[in-house]
């Protein structure tokens, strides 16, 4: 049986991982996956959808960001904005950068 993991992984046409640590994200992700599939299938389908896309939506990481900001990160770290279904860079330009929000778990 395969892990929530390696679904999202599967669904991806390009590794959401990129250089990072596969065994953070596997773990902060069968985690934040396995707590929300005990409530509803649709909202396990929208956060694999979310956590496919946040690569997409967010690449480049801009030059003015910080050196370590990761994308993914930033989403596994304030679920709220996961859930909220919001532009994560724009998100960080306007609001994130400002109320201190964390971007990266090194």
């Amino acid at each position: 049986m395969k892990s929530w993991f390696d679904v999202i992984c599967c669904r991806s046409s390009k590794s959401i991982l990129g250089s990072h640590n596969e065994n953070t994200y596997r773990l902060l992700l069968e985690f934040l996956i396995e707590e929300s599939s005990n409530s509803n299938e649709r909202i396990v389908n929208f956060l694999i959808t979310r956590i496919i896309n946040i690569q997409k939506q967010s690449e480049p990481v801009p030059d003015d960001f910080p050196k370590n900001f990761s994308f993914l990160e930033y989403a596994i770290l304030n679920l709220d904005l996961l859930f909220a279904d919001v532009d994560f860079k724009e998100h960080y330009i306007k609001n994130g950068r400002e109320e201190g929000r964390l971007f990266s778990i090194k």
